[in-house]
């Protein structure tokens, strides 16, 4: 780690590299994938697997002082917590599915897909088995309850073509996400549902 802060100092990069947070971009084989780009203090965009501010003296992680995210906007992108309607001619994607969910649903000419985050009347305990999930009640924020209006309409009007579902279930604890997402289904009358677990890392995209 010494040796880095004495490399930034040299470079002239170290009050920038502190004014940011003192991050590093974390590699190594204990990692699957590297799906982030940052600048290093060379300027140059490397890819990272996680970031940190805490220096992880553990071989075989590599740190790297990292400054900005590079970022390029993605127009097919949904958010968390939202969701888009485009026709089918256009593309739509998410990613970051961890604790939560996409939910892809195709509607005649036109397609939908939700980033679904987890919204609970109960705090989760940790550690907590499978079952438990179960007695938990999922609730609809005011937003999803607008969308599920929406998925209404847009499903009247294919009403004599069969609707279904695919939810992409992230791969770390989306089991409320992915309840969730079939509460909404069972609100809008789909009983054709397709779950495919993803990696947090993966870009879904119908």
């Amino acid at each position: 780690m010494n040796r880095l802060v004495q490399e930034l100092k040299k470079k002239g990069k170290y009050d920038e590299w502190v004014s940011l947070g003192s991050y590093y971009g974390q590699t190594g084989s204990i990692f699957t994938t590297r799906g982030y780009k940052y600048y290093d203090m060379d300027g140059d965009i490397i890819n990272v697997s996680c970031i940190s501010n805490k220096y992880r003296d553990v071989i075989p992680i590599v740190n790297t002082p990292v400054f900005k995210q590079y970022c390029v906007k993605d127009v097919t992108n949904v958010r968390q917590a939202t969701y888009r309607i485009v026709p089918n001619s256009e593309e739509l994607s998410t990613s970051g599915l961890a604790t939560c969910c996409g939910l892809a649903i195709l509607l005649g000419n036109k397609k939908f897909l939700a980033h679904l985050d987890t919204s609970m009347k109960n705090k989760i305990p940790p550690h907590v088995n499978e079952a438990y999930y179960d007695t938990l009640d999922i609730i609809l924020t005011q937003y999803d309850r607008e969308m599920v209006q929406i998925l209404q309409d847009e499903i009247h009007n294919e009403i004599h073509n069969e609707i279904k579902a695919t939810i992409y279930a992230g791969n770390l604890y989306s089991d409320l996400s992915v309840k969730k997402a079939k509460k909404i289904c069972s609100m809008v009358g789909i009983t054709d549902i397709t779950i495919v677990n993803v990696d947090m890392f993966d870009r879904v995209t119908i």
